[in-house]
């Protein structure tokens, strides 16, 4: 008798099962669905390589850079959006050896902390305020290395060059002549920053050639950097994406030491990954003789396989 009553209550909840199936069934289903449809909605994958080295002849001990490759993911336009942000910086400390080597890593931390908070705060920022995000950054990094070489009793400059990835945008601000290459492969490969020494404004003004300017005994003096006055001016562009772009940060190590010919002879190889192509970067640069520290980081715009 009890299997008897247990088996038609049995009976009475299979309708209710199925339905409750059904129902998980459909769950699943929509959750699934809408997994691809933000997969779809994201922006292509970044990959990304870094490599940095000392150089074979460092001519001051206190000369010294860092760099930083960041992913992450921000709430933009109502959705959820990932974003890159690397940064490169090449300094200079001279006159207190407890303070070497603190320009560029102060700068980076000062202008990483700003945008992160930008990027994650309550206020969801519009494509229009990105670039200025950077700029102010950039100008609050300048405000703490100019602050602490007061502090210090040292003289205190860097580099800095940092690239927002988002969507196929990336926003791009620098001072001093750390640099930010495209390639495209119809295009090859283009020079988005614009160097701040006396070299490149002379070739600006047509005082030099270009040619004449990368060989120049000034080409290392810059008229703009940062943290060694209390104000600093900003150079910003937006530089639009497609897949299978490269960018390349990289800092004047690697550039003085492997022109551009050279640049594009290595980033364009097909079938290389962002790492080994900074690896191959660094490598010509040492087998060119280069003597400063050499900073890399190559971010290849890959199409999505999901």
């Amino acid at each position: 008798m009890k299997e008897q009553l247990q088996s038609e209550y049995e009976r009475s909840l299979l309708p209710h099962l199925q339905n409750l199936t059904g129902l998980l069934k459909r769950q699943v289903t929509g959750r699934r669905t809408l997994v691809r449809r933000w997969q779809r909605d994201l922006p292509l994958h970044l990959e990304v390589g870094t490599a940095w080295h000392q150089g074979e002849g460092r001519r001051f001990s206190s000369n010294d850079e860092h760099l930083m490759a960041l992913q992450g993911t921000c709430i933009r336009n109502g959705r959820l959006l990932p974003f890159g942000l690397f940064v490169v910086a090449d300094g200079l400390s001279l006159g207190n050896r407890a303070y070497e080597g603190d320009a560029s890593k102060l700068a980076i931390q000062a202008v990483l902390h700003f945008v992160l908070l930008g990027l994650t705060g309550s206020r969801q920022l519009n494509d229009e305020e990105l670039p200025q995000l950077l700029v102010e950054g950039i100008r609050r990094a300048n405000q703490v290395v100019y602050l602490r070489s007061i502090e210090a009793c040292t003289y205190m400059v860097t580099t800095l060059t940092i690239a927002l990835i988002t969507e196929l945008t990336a926003y791009v601000a620098n001072v001093g002549n750390s640099r930010i290459y495209r390639y495209r492969e119809r295009e090859g490969l283009v020079q988005i920053t614009r160097d701040h020494s006396l070299a490149a404004r002379m070739a600006e003004t047509a005082v030099i050639t270009p040619e004449e300017a990368a060989h120049h005994p000034e080409r290392r003096q810059l008229y703009r950097g940062l943290g060694n006055r209390a104000t600093v001016d900003v150079d910003c562009f937006k530089c639009s994406l497609q897949a299978d772009d490269r960018l390349l940060l990289c800092s004047d190590g690697l550039w003085e030491a492997v022109h551009d010919s050279q640049l594009l002879a290595i980033i364009c190889q097909p079938g290389l990954s962002s790492a080994e192509i900074c690896d191959r970067l660094v490598t010509a640069a040492l087998d060119n003789g280069g003597l400063d520290n050499i900073s890399a980081i190559v971010v290849h715009v890959a199409p999505r396989t999901v």
